[in-house]
């Protein structure tokens, strides 16, 4: 096992890691089974917001309305009374956020039994829908 990280999910190349970092500078050493690693770390000793993402969902589009871009997700909300459902609304954020503005949600709107169909369903949305719908979830 050397220090390539692999293409596998971060969850198992993180396991294949020991949690022994040495601080050197701006990178930090860690060991893996057998051998020494060094990973440098593209962390910022600031919280800075703008830098985090709008969304935890699927990227879906990027529209424009009113002057302005709007990058739009798709996020997955679980129902404890149809948990064998997929329940999805979109989220849209700004491509210029003021200081204070945050992303603006829909409601639930597509409502599928598998995943797959949530998201065909989602991707079928022409502009002109995901702009009224934009327009609708606005204040």
């Amino acid at each position: 096992m050397g220090c390539q990280r692999s293409s596998a999910p971060r969850a198992s190349w993180a396991r294949s890691v020991s949690a022994q970092p040495f601080n050197t500078g701006s990178r930090k050493r860690l060991r893996t089974v057998g051998r020494p690693c060094t990973v440098t770390l593209m962390t910022s000793s600031k919280s800075n917001p703008a830098s985090a993402p709008p969304s935890t969902g699927h990227h879906l589009a990027t529209i424009s309305h009113e002057g302005r871009f709007w990058d739009v997700y798709i996020e997955f909300e679980d129902d404890p009374r149809r948990p064998e459902t997929f329940r999805a609304l979109l989220c849209y954020f700004p491509g210029d956020p003021g200081d204070e503005e945050e992303g603006v949600r829909t409601t639930v709107i597509i409502i599928e039994d598998t995943f797959e169909e949530a998201m065909l369903k989602t991707r079928t949305l022409e502009e002109r829908q995901l702009q009224a719908l934009l327009r609708s979830a606005l204040p």
